[in-house]
């Protein structure tokens, strides 16, 4: 499972440097979960770096929306169609920041949940090789080889 930011096409590299003017908007903070977060996720961002570009993100969905609804609005002769418009995308745009910046809480979470859905088997595979007699060392390379284990378990160290 890769990490891919939320309503996002680029790269994360791209994104860091798009977003790199809205750094000085996102005030540093040392121990944050969103750090712990990150880190645990396996990702090259910082908190700062991942911060900027969710702030990027909801100025560009908020001046799009802005733009599609109020042209909208305007064309089917609604009153207030600004104020409308800006509430619309407003919200829209809220949506889109906290789903990104809840999303390396879901994305950790998730990697947990794989590692421990494929630990019971792997152990028990273990468990069979070595009562069988086989080395505890080639029983760890066979582990990592198989698919169920290599996907999901990764040693961090």
């Amino acid at each position: 499972m890769k990490f891919r930011i939320p309503f996002t096409i680029a790269s994360l590299d791209k994104l860091k440097k798009r977003n790199a003017v809205f750094k000085r908007f996102v005030k540093p903070k040392k121990d944050s979960a969103l750090e712990k977060y990150l880190k645990n996720s396996l990702i090259p961002i910082t908190r700062d770096e991942y911060l900027s570009v969710c702030v990027g993100g909801f100025l560009v969905s908020f001046l799009a929306l802005f733009i599609a609804a109020s042209t909208i609005l305007i064309l089917f002769g609604i009153k207030n169609a600004i104020v409308f418009s800006m509430g619309l995308a407003f919200l829209f745009s809220l949506f889109v920041f906290f789903s990104r910046a809840i999303y390396p809480k879901v994305y950790t979470s998730r990697r947990q949940r794989d590692i421990e859905r494929n630990l019971i088997s792997s152990l028990e595979d273990m468990l069979v090789q070595l009562n069988s007699g086989i080395p505890l060392f080639s029983i760890l390379v066979n582990i990592s080889a198989s698919e169920s284990a290599a996907d999901s378990i990764t040693i961090v160290s």
